[in-house]
């Protein structure tokens, strides 16, 4: 399940609404497994221009597939953004090997 936060930090069920703001690393809501909460961090700052409603009903493709169907939403940057410290996909691949070797 895929929770946005409310602003009073509680999980939600309702999904972000496009032109909702977030700033770098602020908590956007929490991604549920059967054992586990993961909370989610927005890694720019930025205005949500797209929602993955689809989610909402069928979460696996956050799993299965998160570079295709498994995105949860798009931000439109404020303006020029630092990438440092960002990984690209192949960068946290390697990450993640690497924490499970």
């Amino acid at each position: 399940m895929i929770q946005p936060y409310t602003p009073h930090g509680q999980g939600s069920k309702t999904p972000y609404k496009e032109g909702d703001r977030f700033h770098a690393d602020e908590s956007i809501g929490i991604v549920e497994a059967v054992k586990t909460q993961t909370t989610v961090e927005a890694p720019v700052g930025g205005e949500v221009v797209d929602v993955n409603k689809a989610l909402i009903d069928r979460p696996e493709p956050v799993n299965d597939a998160p570079y295709d169907d498994g995105w949860l939403i798009v931000l439109r940057t404020d303006g020029p953004t630092s990438t440092d410290g960002l990984l690209t996909a192949d960068q946290y691949a390697e990450y993640i090997k690497d924490e499970t070797d």
